[in-house]
């Protein structure tokens, strides 16, 4: 993905599946070692993004209160920073316009 990326001079976003083993934890934050093969995504990503909410999440009309962990920005800073999904339209906004 990452050469392709660099061949066509475009961004490439891909998904990636937590380890099953969080179906039984309690643990309500996710990192790294729960990623299936994180090592790769880890080394070859330039931005990864955590997305965090909870099943039974805050829901406003068709919006879910949701956060965003940066866990890895080359070159840039991380950091946390909480969104609104609006689930009519799959789309993603700032809560502070809300």
């Amino acid at each position: 993905l990452k050469k392709m990326a660099l061949e066509l001079d475009l961004p490439v976003i891909a998904l990636a599946q937590f380890n099953s083993r969080l179906k039984t934890t309690t643990i309500q934050v996710r990192g790294w070692s729960d990623l299936r093969e994180s090592g790769s995504i880890e080394a070859d990503g330039d931005v990864v993004i955590f997305i965090r909410s909870e099943r039974k999440g805050v829901i406003i009309d068709s919006r879910m209160l949701c956060q965003f962990v940066v866990g890895k920005n080359r070159n840039e800073p991380q950091g946390v920073f909480d969104l609104c999904f609006d689930r009519d339209v799959c789309w993603f906004e700032d809560l502070r316009k809300h």
